[in-house]
């Protein structure tokens, strides 16, 4: 096989590659954790089982490679939260809204849940998890200098909107949260945050 031969067949084995991990996630999304299989996967993304399984040993293989993805979006999904400036707090809060209720969002939430009774999962995903946070911390604590004199509501702030928008988030995936009710929840959220940061509730 020549070299342009190898090229041509890697590329199209990567581009394969992730569309079974995109059909993965459509599928979390669309039927859950618990019924979400290679055959099922194979089926999403148009290709034979076979298919799957040249690429993946096995479902929890195309799990962890889906977690992987999953993270990367997440990953980047902060940095155009964390882009955004400071005293923008409601084009904060509307922002990571929008990523909470995204497939994305949906799909890490669907294993999440799962790996609270699966070991082997929740091995998988505590590093995972233990990333974001830490690029979640460290990204708020370059943008948001100004909370450094006020550190104990500078993790009131932060842990106030990640617990009200993900739990929010989990309300509107069940069908209980209205629009009307979705945009005073952040309304409320946004004036709350302004309330206890050292420097926008003096200009108010």
């Amino acid at each position: 096989m020549t070299a342009q031969a190898q090229k041509i067949r890697q590329v199209r084995s990567e581009r394969t590659r992730k569309r079974l991990i995109d059909a993965t996630i459509s599928s979390l999304v669309k039927y859950g954790y618990s019924r979400t299989n290679p055959l099922r996967v194979a089926a999403e993304a148009g290709v034979t089982r076979g298919a799957v399984l040249h690429h993946f040993k096995d479902g929890a293989d195309l799990i962890h490679a889906t977690i992987i993805e999953l993270q990367e979006k997440r990953l980047r999904a902060l940095g155009r939260v964390t882009d955004i400036e400071f005293h923008e707090v409601g084009k904060i809060m509307r922002t990571y809204w929008e990523q909470l209720s995204s497939p994305t969002a949906i799909a890490f939430e669907e294993i999440r849940n799962a790996a609270r009774t699966d070991g082997k999962l929740a091995e998988i995903l505590r590093p995972v998890e233990r990333e974001y946070q830490e690029r979640w911390d460290l990204r708020a604590v370059d943008i948001f200098a100004d909370w450094q004199s006020d550190p104990k509501n500078f993790e009131i702030a932060i842990t106030l909107a990640q617990t009200v928008l993900e739990g929010l988030a989990v309300r509107n995936q069940w069908g209980l949260a209205s629009e009307r009710t979705i945009e005073l929840m952040l309304e409320q959220l946004e004036q709350q945050i302004i309330s206890l940061h050292p420097r926008l509730r003096k200009d108010r």
